[in-house]
Parts: structure tokens; C-alpha cells; sequence
């Protein structure tokens, strides 16, 4: 019959009380304007090579606020949007962003922002196209230790066929970041897997550790939509140690009320002696 389609019918479990990673993690959907942003404002000019893409300000804030506090910090790009494809980011932005890659990284998001990889959606070949062409993509212009393998795919969309297909693929998904709400349709998680990463914190298909499964990790409130985003963080955190993956999107990043409160969660964090962290720390723990 073959192997049983993904996720939740292979035999998913829950997670242990105690057995997960401590960290926080921030990440920004939806990325791509602000690398085509970057090559912009550092322009590749005879005798002056424009390699610095922190020039932009969304990204030197990011570094500032890991600079300050530690954090670590995920981009998840998509493919193509208004201002260009995602193989206008430069080359020569390598060096500069594999340098950052103890703290910055970037991973699949999805090809623009109308593509949909649930039922009815891309065909299996056109979504790992679109996965490959972003991974390939940020081998070239960050390098292969800023590849972020645990990503959010955009609307949280992806059947069964689709994560295998992205988890088989050269490096494929590990797992994947779920919403910051009980959406039915999201991966197309079962009930009980939707219930326990609400309760437990993360849930695992079997074969996590292996390459034959995917950790799943709930996302907090969306960062734009969160009035009290430390008093959410620290409630979650009350439950008992676990990660906390804080997100926004990237149009919110350039809004100074957004960053005011970003900025409190990462000092939250820092305060209270929660390490930073990386979402696929979840499959280590697995194993």
C-alpha cells in the first residue's frame, strides 16, 4: 500500500511533560522585499561594491535587536512578489549574511503570495519547484548554514503528498511551524494533533528523528495582533519550559508600533534567562 500519507497517519504522538527544548525564537513571513530592498540601497557601483545588506533598515534592526539581546531570528521568503524574483538578491550579499548565520537564517515560505499548497492546490511538482527554487536560492546568497529547514508555509497550507514531497527534498523540511490558532485545515492535522500542540507544545508524526516524520510547533499570536505580547509569552511559558516561536510579517516589520513590540520580548527573554533558539532543535530532542 505504501507509506501512509503525511501528517497524522503515521502514528503522530504527543510530547513528553519536560521533554522539549527551552527556547524563543522570532521569525517574519512573507520576506522578499526587504533583500531586493537591501541591493538597492547597496548598489553593486564600480569600486564600491555594495555588500553590506544591513544597510536596510529592516535588517539592521533585526541585527541591533539580536546585537542587544540575542535573539535569533528566521526569514521566510517567498519566491516572487511586486518588486522582483528572489534571484535578484545579490551574490555578493553572501559573505555578509553567512557571517550572521549564528543568529539570522532564511527558509521556504512559498512562491508568491496566491499560491496555495492544500487540497486543490499546486501540483506536487510545482510546489517543490517553488521549495527548491527558494532553498537553491539562499545557498547562493547566504550559504547553507543560514537554511532554516523548519519553516511557516504561507496560510499554514500543505497536503500530505506536498510535506512529503518538501521533506524529501534536498534539504527537504524537518518540520514545520503551525498557526497561532485551531484552523482545520492547517497541514491538515488531525484534531488530536491540533489539540496537543495548543496543550503539550509540539507534536511529532512518527518517524521524527529518523527523516521519516515532522515535528510541528505552534506559533504565538501574531505579533501585529498581540496588544500584550510579553504577558503571552510568559503565560506560555508558565505551562512549562518550551519553545515559543513569536511572528509577524514583513510589511508589519517596518511599522515602529510592531517593533515596540518585538523589542520587549526579546528583553523579556534575555531578563529571564530563556535562551534563544532554532525551531528544528525540537527533531534533535526527538531522536
Amino acid at each position: 500500500m505504501g507509506e501512509p500519507d503525511l501528517p497524522g497517519l503515521t502514528g503522530g504522538r504527543t510530547v513528553a511533560a519536560g521533554s522539549l527544548p527551552s527556547f524563543v525564537h522570532l521569525s517574519v513571513d512573507d520576506v522578499l522585499a526587504t533583500l531586493l530592498r537591501a541591493a538597492d540601497a547597496a548598489p553593486d557601483r564600480p569600486g564600491c561594491p555594495g555588500a553590506d545588506p544591513f544597510v536596510q533598515p529592516e535588517l539592521a534592526f533585526l541585527r541591533d535587536l539580536h546585537r542587544r539581546t540575542g535573539a535569533t531570528v528566521s526569514l521566510y521568503l517567498f519566491a516572487e512578489g511586486p518588486e522582483g524574483p528572489i534571484e535578484r538578491v545579490p551574490d555578493r550579499f553572501a559573505p555578509a549574511l553567512a557571517a550572521e548565520a549564528s543568529w539570522l537564517r532564511f527558509g521556504f515560505h512559498g512562491r508568491n503570495a496566491s499560491v496555495r499548497y492544500g487540497r486543490g492546490g499546486a501540483r506536487v511538482r510545482d510546489a517543490v519547484r517553488d521549495h527548491d527554487r527558494i532553498v537553491g536560492n539562499v545557498l547562493r546568497f547566504a550559504g547553507p548554514a543560514s537554511l532554516d529547514r523548519m519553516p511557516r508555509v504561507h496560510r499554514f497550507l500543505g497536503r500530505g503528498e506536498v510535506l512529503r514531497a518538501w521533506r524529501d527534498a534536498p534539504h527537504g523540511i524537518v518540520g514545520l511551524l503551525a498557526p497561532d490558532d485551531d484552523r482545520a485545515e492547517a497541514y491538515a492535522l488531525p484534531p488530536a494533533a491540533r489539540g496537543a500542540l495548543r496543550h503539550d507544545g509540539a507534536w511529532f508524526d512518527a518517524g521524527v528523528g529518523s527523516g521519516a516524520g515532522l515535528a510541528y510547533l505552534p506559533s504565538l499570536p501574531r505579533l501585529e495582533s498581540d496588544q500584550d505580547p510579553v504577558g503571552t509569552l510568559s503565560a506560555w511559558r508558565e505551562r512549562g519550559p518550551r519553545p515559543a516561536c513569536a511572528f509577524t510579517h514583513e510589511s508589519f516589520l517596518r511599522d515602529p508600533r510592531v517593533r515596540e513590540r518585538i523589542t520587549p520580548v526579546a528583553a523579556w527573554a534575555r531578563a529571564q534567562g530563556v535562551p534563544f533558539g532554532w525551531p528544528d532543535a525540537v527533531v534533535r530532542s526527538a531522536t
